[in-house]
């Protein structure tokens, strides 16, 4: 058998026939999930001495806390941050404590990427950034040269501290302080 009857003989055993395979179809909505590093911070407790002045108050440390966002298709990466409100800030506990969140780093697809505020539930944008201060009810956008990125992984990296006011942080009686976070990804 010479070569060029081989080569179509390798061709139409290798061509599926007609109607023999049915296409598969392709998901074309991502399915995303959204996963944090323990799911808990605890700060332990702390008695007045073991409490530290900040600015805003005092505190009982910060803490760090890893989130990911995976997808199975590329997608813009949107997400929504909620939680008890305390002005601007998170509420911590039931007095004038507050909880400062902040994405410290935003890798995309493992690469360094920006962050933007979605100002008032619009497509518009804040100024990027690297570091973002979280707000309750406030949306962000991850950014790529300037502009909305797309990807499948993103992973933040997060800091957690609470700031006690001073009432707060001589209380007369045990108190339980606490707070949460909600992070929703956005279509």
């Amino acid at each position: 058998m010479n070569l060029r009857m081989m080569s179509y003989l390798l061709a139409l055993a290798l061509s599926p026939a007609s109607g023999a395979l049915p296409d598969i179809p392709q998901p074309t909505v991502p399915e995303c999930s959204l996963s944090a590093g323990g799911g808990q911070v605890d700060f332990g407790r702390s008695s007045p001495a073991q409490l530290r002045p900040t600015a805003g108050g005092m505190t009982p440390g910060v803490r760090r806390l890893m989130v990911s966002v995976s997808c199975t298709l590329a997608q813009e990466m949107r997400l929504r941050a909620d939680g008890p409100a305390s002005g601007a800030a998170f509420r911590w506990g039931e007095g004038g404590g507050t909880l400062r969140i902040h994405i410290e780093r935003a890798l995309l697809d493992g690469d360094d990427v920006q962050l933007a505020r979605i100002i008032a539930g619009d497509s518009r944008t804040g100024d990027a950034v690297s570091r973002l201060q979280l707000r309750p009810g406030e949306g962000f956008v991850v950014l790529r040269h300037g502009a909305p990125a797309r990807g499948r992984l993103l992973t933040l990296s997060l800091t957690l501290e609470p700031l006690l006011s001073g009432q707060e942080s001589h209380p007369r009686q045990r108190v339980r302080t606490d707070g949460w976070l909600d992070l929703t990804l956005l279509p």
